[in-house]
């Protein structure tokens, strides 16, 4: 007769989170987070469940509660953010969001000229300097259409 048997259970791993919500086209090189869902994570044998980033290529990616913070790549690059629930032994498929950084333009120039100029005078006119949202950029500005003479540009 059989006196004792060992039976070993295999761990389940937890169910992936539902979503992931990232920004859509975030500033180049800047901070970043994305929401993690969890629509009620469960782990089939009552494990305690985290999340994880495991393949993520965007740089500086770290996971806090509920949210995944990161720097977005530079212009014209891509970075892919991945996040799984982890019960300490298995972790679920992982959710995926291919993030990419696009070229902003910079915002407006205000011109301010004098209201009643003499006639064949010299004038000057003065610009508030642009701001680029996209760090790093450097903006720089040029006559472009304008029909008076002798015009120079200083930023």
């Amino acid at each position: 007769p059989l006196a004792s048997a060992n039976i070993l259970g295999k761990n389940n791993p937890p169910n992936p989170p539902a979503a992931l919500n990232c920004p859509a086209n975030p500033l180049a090189l800047s901070n970043q987070t994305c929401s993690i869902v969890n629509a009620a994570v469960q782990d089939l044998d009552g494990d305690i469940v985290s999340y994880q980033s495991t393949g993520s290529t965007c740089s500086s990616v770290s996971i806090s509660g509920n949210t995944v913070n990161f720097v977005a790549p530079a212009k014209g690059a891509n970075c892919l953010i991945m996040v799984n629930a982890f019960d300490g032994t298995d972790k679920s498929a992982s959710l995926q969001s291919l993030i990419g950084a696009t070229d902003n333009a910079p915002g407006p120039l205000t011109l301010t000229c004098p209201a009643n100029p003499l006639a064949k005078s010299a004038q000057t006119c003065t610009f508030t300097k642009s701001i680029d949202p996209d760090l790093g950029d450097v903006v720089t500005y040029k006559n472009s259409g304008s029909t008076c003479t002798n015009i120079v540009t200083v930023p």
